[in-house]
């Protein structure tokens, strides 16, 4: 029986949904009010999923996730969003929920979720001495417009990426996650032609299954996954779509709406989504996921607390400076980026700036226009305060305090690249 944790502060919205839940008889359902209470209910009784609203007090559902990620990285999160809650959705599903239900659809599609979310997140590698060896994993596919061959191809790459080091858990089904989806629409959006990926008219589906030209349509598929990155291109058959850049509403619009939730959790999953101009064939790239120091809990004492601004970027023409104010953030000029630099000078995700042991550094995310330190290309990834760091034709002197941000002495720590 699937442990399901409820996180809601809403009593009236707990005890509908804890009732739907209940009704899926095998799924056992315990409460909580807030994301603080959940995190001392997991202490005890760890669920084997979370299930979370976003906005409530103390501990809103974002640092749920972040949490939960960092202490059980094995436990998937999935979110239930409101209208309002578009954009933190946005931002939790990028930091490690494993999916989310709009609350109007709950009854449709919760329970559904669970256990798909669940039983990716459960996939067991065989392999993992050999994979852990691997420098190079490549593999191509076509097949048929057959949905059975979707949760092997899952399996494989979830399997490779987490052994070759691309992801962790949670990174892993969020991979898996977006893959699916990406073949999905290949199936029905571009094979089948069929308006709806995920709710479309089953009769007409099976139809085009047994009518040429669609039955006669495939699905092509490259992976290629290095301890770097894992680089998946998805192409149909069919005419394609006029593909035209969405913007960041229009992402989060597609959040609660009827149509695009496949399109919004492969953009939230994957560092890179590019569609050709045909719009039949799909690039997705995943970097490497950097590991992270374990999240202290949030009654634990022992850790000292950074403070709300970790440093700041200084553009060196002018201008305001920007906060770095989490350990991890990625520059570029999508913007969902937690640095967005409005150029065309600027690649779609350029660099990830992260602190190691109290210092900054920074890494180049295989950006076309390179960064560099001190106008030098660089060759380490430490970033001392005063540091000059060029990202595109820009830049930025970064000012902070290692000691504040935990530092143990004067001299940094190997380079953890």
């Amino acid at each position: 029986m699937l442990k399901i944790l409820l996180v809601d502060d809403s009593a009236t919205d707990r005890r509908l949904i804890e009732g739907l839940l209940n009704k899926c008889l095998h799924f056992s359902v315990a409460t909580a009010a807030d994301g603080a209470i959940a995190l001392q209910e997991m202490k005890t009784n760890a669920p084997d999923v979370v299930v979370t609203d976003l906005q409530m007090p103390n501990i809103d559902g974002l640092q749920l996730v972040e949490t939960v990620r960092s202490l059980y990285p094995l436990i998937p999160v999935i979110l239930i969003t409101a209208e309002g809650s578009e954009e933190i959705a946005s931002r939790a599903l990028q930091r490690g929920a494993a999916g989310y239900v709009p609350k109007p659809r709950c009854s449709e599609l919760l329970c559904e979720t669970i256990d798909h979310v669940v039983a990716i997140a459960r996939t067991e590698s065989s392999f993992e001495q050999l994979i852990d060896r691997a420098t190079l994993s490549q593999f191509e596919f076509s097949f048929e417009n057959d949905f059975a061959l979707i949760a092997p191809l899952l399996e494989l790459v979830q399997r490779m990426a987490m052994g070759m080091g691309v992801c962790d858990e949670t990174s892993s089904v969020q991979i898996s996650l977006a893959i699916e989806h990406a073949v999905l629409n290949a199936i029905y959006h571009g094979n089948l032609q069929i308006g709806n990926a995920m709710n479309g008219d089953r009769t007409l589906m099976e139809e085009r299954l047994k009518t040429a030209p669609y039955k006669n349509r495939r699905v092509h598929i490259s992976v290629m996954i290095t301890p770097q990155e894992a680089k998946i291109v998805v192409r149909d058959e069919g005419p394609g779509f006029d593909v035209k850049e969405l913007s960041a509403n229009e992402r989060k619009s597609a959040l609660l709406g009827e149509r695009g939730r496949g399109l919004c959790l492969m953009w939230a999953f994957m560092d890179t989504v590019v569609f050709t101009n045909h719009g039949n064939t799909v690039t997705m790239v995943k970097h490497r996921v950097v590991p992270q120091p374990p999240v202290q809990s949030v009654q634990s004492q022992k850790s000292p607390k950074l403070p709300a601004i970790m440093g700041l970027l200084h553009p060196v023409g002018g201008g305001k400076a920007i906060s770095l104010d989490k350990a991890r953030m990625i520059a570029g000029r999508d913007p969902n980026c937690d640095i967005f630099i409005k150029s065309s000078s600027i690649s779609h995700h350029h660099c990830l700036l992260y602190t190691h042991q109290g210092w900054w550094y920074v890494r180049n995310l295989k950006s076309t226009n390179g960064i560099k330190i001190n106008h030098v290309a660089f060759n380490q990834h430490l970033l001392r305060p005063g540091n000059v760091l060029s990202i595109g034709k820009y830049d930025f002197k970064i000012d902070y305090e290692p000691i504040a941000l935990g530092a143990e002495g004067i001299d940094p720590p190997p380079d953890p690249f």
